[in-house]
């Protein structure tokens, strides 16, 4: 099984959205038994208040070391289940200060690492990707997906990123990759309000439009992958 993380160290980059489309998918397929959440962002708790009634929700703080000593022991409680964890943005600090001990628990209970990494098209971005490239976390992780977040244009709009040497050089490490997030239709962004696969009695066009962008999203996470 995996700790899977949603990240990006940005506010606004899409983090929730991503961890939506994740736990979404495996809502979908009828799979809640096979994950614990882990509700990190406690500024704005999107995951908690969308999923509650689906899944086990653990909410910490991990800006202080007990919310690290809490995720530690949930994998320690579920050696046999994915804990997917929905990080807040600014906590690059308490990555790299709580990184050891993670490693540590990961180690011992066998949950192998998952990160995906939600961008924008600002620099910014990508100066925080290549900062954390260096945190021992990104070593240990099977897997490392960089997912440009649609909302802020087309895969081609991404210039400063498609065209960095941190890309190069992310893309030359075992297990890294690149992904796109496409963006969500308002129609159906105004109609759904709960988890998207649980959405009844919508108007056809929103009905396909849906299933459309879920089939796209979906696979632009290539959700369970190391699982």
């Amino acid at each position: 099984m995996a700790l899977t993380l949603f990240t990006g160290e940005k506010g606004g980059v899409g983090k929730s959205t991503a961890c939506k489309v994740y736990l979404d998918d495996h809502l979908a397929r009828s799979e809640q038994d096979r994950i614990v959440v882990v509700e990190a962002d406690t500024s704005n708790p999107d995951i908690h208040r969308l999923f509650q009634t689906y899944y086990p929700i653990e909410c910490i703080d991990p800006r202080v070391h007990d919310g690290w000593m809490q995720l530690v022991d949930l994998l320690a409680d579920h050696r046999d289940q994915e804990v997917v964890v929905s990080l807040p943005a600014g906590i690059a600090h308490h990555l790299a200060v709580e990184a050891e001990f993670l490693l540590g628990a990961l180690t011992e209970t066998g949950h192998a690492l998952e990160i995906f990494w939600l961008i924008n098209r600002d620099k910014d971005s990508i100066i925080l990707l290549r900062d954390f490239l260096t945190n021992p976390l990104a070593d240990y992780a099977q897997q490392i997906s960089v997912v440009m977040n649609g909302y802020f244009g087309e895969k081609q709009k991404f210039v400063r990123w498609n065209e960095s040497n941190t890309r190069k050089d992310f893309l030359a490490r075992p297990g890294c990759r690149e992904a796109y997030l496409p963006e969500l239709h308002e129609r159906v962004v105004d109609a759904v309000t709960g988890p998207w696969s649980q959405a009844h009695g919508l108007r056809y066009s929103v009905t396909i439009e849906l299933q459309r962008w879920l089939r796209e999203a979906r696979g632009a996470l290539s959700v369970g992958g190391v699982a």
